[in-house]
């Protein structure tokens, strides 16, 4: 187990092990043994992965969506493609640990709370039998882990992640991002469930594209993580802040730049879960003051029974 951190700043695998209960205590299934994720359950995301397994001749009945082009164009006669499902699904636990994340007023960074989000949905991934992995992006550490099965991959997973709370950040977070989307394409095999936890503070257009094309052949979860100081402008006051080399003043009285800071706030908000409804990317926005666990267990009651695809404002 790792030395007690900086509370808030930066988190030990010994907390991330302590969530395991939360994690498990999910409610992911809908009290018929049934799970909202995947893995040996139905799931209220589109399923367990598919392997490929074989090309054969089209068949009365099969699926035209699954057919082979290329050897049909070839041969002559139409084929298609034969999967076999997979028992255990591949979860990618994506976190981003980047400079912008390294920011908080109030509880923890943002790193920090993305992390404990990712370690409880990776406890309840365990729990349901699914293979976990990790693709960590910000820092001079970039990671990626496979999925694997079993706790041991998952301690592994999350000992990164610990690690990778306390690993310098990197400046460029809009290169950073669209890179780290870029390998994702790669590294998620069709049917995967990525669940992608970032501020999305360098989702510009050519990272949008790439967010928006790995959503084409896997189960994508997005959960943006603020601070409520990036919501909404503290009472009217003078405040000064730090970045740790210099000192800057807010002023934040007037009542015309308060509103159009909330709004700014809102509207990118907005965009973001416009941008994933569009594309069947579930959405969730959640602050760092608020309990993880109690928001994901909203959440996955909210999927269950209504099927929404993007939860905002469900701070307490």
């Amino acid at each position: 187990m790792s030395t007690p951190t900086n509370k808030g700043i930066s988190i030990g695998l010994d907390e991330l092990i302590l969530l395991r209960a939360q994690g498990i205590g999910l409610s992911l299934g809908d009290g018929q043994g049934r799970a909202l994720m995947a893995g040996n359950y139905r799931s209220a995301f589109r399923g367990r992965g598919m392997d490929f397994e074989e090309v054969r001749a089209y068949q009365a009945g099969d699926d035209i969506r699954r057919m082979d082009w290329r050897v049909t164009a070839r041969s002559n006669r139409p084929h298609t493609k034969l999967f076999r499902e997979e028992r255990e699904r591949p979860v990618l636990l994506c976190v981003d640990t980047g400079e912008s994340m390294r920011f908080g007023t109030r509880v923890a960074f943002k790193s920090v709370q993305a992390i404990r989000v990712a370690a409880l949905l990776g406890w309840s991934a365990l729990d349901n039998h699914d293979r976990i992995g990790t693709v960590i992006f910000g820092n001079r550490d970039a990671l990626e882990l496979r999925p694997a099965g079993g706790k041991r991959a998952l301690l592994h997973c999350l000992q990164q992640l610990s690690l990778a709370s306390e690993s310098p950040a990197l400046p460029a977070a809009k290169a950073s991002l669209v890179q780290t989307l870029m390998r994702l394409r790669h590294l998620a095999r069709h049917g995967c469930l990525v669940i992608f936890i970032s501020d999305f503070n360098g989702l510009d257009a050519d990272a949008e594209q790439q967010f928006t094309a790995l959503a084409r052949h896997n189960e994508v979860l997005a959960v943006r993580i603020y601070d409520p100081l990036e919501a909404e402008l503290p009472p009217p006051n003078h405040y000064s802040f730090s970045d740790g080399q210099q000192i800057q003043t807010l002023l934040t009285a007037d009542e015309t730049t308060r509103l159009r800071y909330r709004e700014q706030f809102q509207q990118r908000n907005d965009y973001l879960a416009t941008l994933c409804r569009h594309h069947g990317i579930r959405w969730l926005s959640m602050s760092t003051v608020e309990d993880p666990a109690i928001t994901l267990q909203r959440y996955l009651q909210q999927l269950r029974h209504h099927g929404d695809t993007t939860v905002q404002a469900l701070a307490s």
